[in-house]
């Protein structure tokens, strides 16, 4: 694993240097290395089995002879909507769930007296005044989770972050994209407690020590919390596979990881950090691309196109010949058909239009039981409860 991550991370920062538009030092110009210090494109990785805390594998930069600071455990930079999924995890902790309705969207948020409305990324949709929380999970919508935030409260997604092993953020709207600094080991880390369950265990570098006739001489005594209920780190895990399968993530599924997988990007203003975590059951693994000293990374230099690809790399190679495999649904989490648009039961109508009736995962007790209105209402057999019959005589409602 820990030659993948380094073919993986030094493959990725090379094309990137070769795309067009790139105008920052490259690794091999020489003035790029003065003083200890490097002017080049820099990366970091991190694997880790979310199980046990094991680092698997961690590159701290592209070469140690040009600088041995360690980018995966001492850097800390903004972390984009990289950081999201942490304060979506409140609010599904909070009594949220995966169809709840974020409204509001395009409303402003009063910010030291201003009205502040952040923009989505280029070719995201700005327009829509809705969105269920899976959906704005998906399409990273800026705008939803801002109010995400301002409905679930600060305090609450700051106390999620930190029972996840992160620095507290600064308690302002914008922590919701990132605009914290946090270190690449602590965001995998993070992420792990989606794949085991909402438990964070303590990055751990070495298991024992030995002496020279193999007697323990010190071993490493497992440290770990349970940060989330199991029934939100699995709705979490399922919302961000939906990332990874038809979101900013699915780039990975272009470069031939075809695993089930969940994961998140992030790229912060100007292109200056860009980030991807991302989880199967049994790895997390997390990338970042940046300069040491901030400055845009490449022209439209979205995670999507400069280090998901790292990441599937590596996921391809150091899961070669794993079998496919999820979470196992926890027994208070039911699945149950909503309509996309409204999280509601469906209607006929809804299933007339296309692509709107889908599962969605709830807590036991807390499915919807009022009927969507956004298509239409009811049909005359499911408003009366005769679907059965309908089904018999008119072939409706079967």
């Amino acid at each position: 694993m820990q030659r993948a991550a380094e073919r993986a991370l030094t493959m990725g920062l090379s094309q990137i240097e070769r795309r067009p538009g790139f105008s920052g030092p490259r690794l091999e110009d020489d003035e790029a290395v003065a003083h200890g210090r490097t002017a080049y494109l820099q990366g970091a990785f991190v694997a880790i089995d979310p199980r046990n805390g094991h680092v698997r594998a961690l590159v701290g930069g592209r070469d140690f002879g040009d600088s041995t600071f360690d980018r995966a455990v001492d850097a800390e930079r903004q972390a984009g909507s990289a950081y999201k999924p942490f304060v979506f995890a409140a609010a599904i902790e909070s009594g949220a769930n995966p169809a709840t309705l974020i409204t509001g969207i395009n409303d402003a948020t009063r910010v030291s007296g201003v009205d502040w409305r952040p923009d989505n990324a280029r070719g995201g949709d700005s327009s829509a005044d809705v969105l269920t929380i899976r959906e704005a999970l998906r399409t990273s919508n800026n705008r939803a989770a801002v109010r995400l935030l301002s409905n679930v409260g600060i305090p609450a997604a700051v106390g999620a972050a930190v029972r996840l092993g992160l620095t507290a953020p600064p308690p302002v709207p914008s922590l919701v994209l990132g605009s914290g600094e946090v270190s690449l080991l602590a965001m995998t880390s993070a992420y792990g407690a989606f794949a085991d369950e909402g438990t964070v265990h303590t990055p751990v570098f070495v298991r024992r020590v030995e002496d020279a006739a193999g007697v323990v001489l010190w071993e490493h005594a497992a440290e770990s919390h349970q940060a989330l209920s199991p029934a939100t780190a699995f709705m979490m895990a399922d919302m961000l596979a939906d990332v990874v399968d038809r979101g900013t993530g699915a780039r990975a599924r272009q470069e031939g990881f075809l695993l089930p997988a969940g994961g998140k990007t992030g790229t912060t203003n100007d292109y200056k950090d860009t980030w991807f975590v991302g989880f199967t059951p049994t790895l997390v693994a997390g990338v970042w691309a940046g300069f040491d000293e901030p400055r845009p990374v490449a022209p439209d230099g979205y995670a999507t196109s400069l280090v998901v690809p790292i990441w599937a790399r590596f996921m391809r190679g150091a899961t070669a010949g794993a079998a496919a495999a999820w979470l196992k649904q926890p027994e208070d989490i039911v699945r149950v058909q909503v309509c996309r648009r409204s999280g509601l039961k469906p209607t006929d109508a809804c299933a007339e239009d296309g692509g709107s009736v889908a599962f969605e995962y709830f807590r036991r007790g807390t499915e919807p039981e009022d009927w969507c209105e956004f298509h239409g209402g009811r049909s005359f057999f499911e408003r009366f409860n005769v679907g059965s019959l309908a089904c018999k005589l008119f072939g409706k409602g079967c």
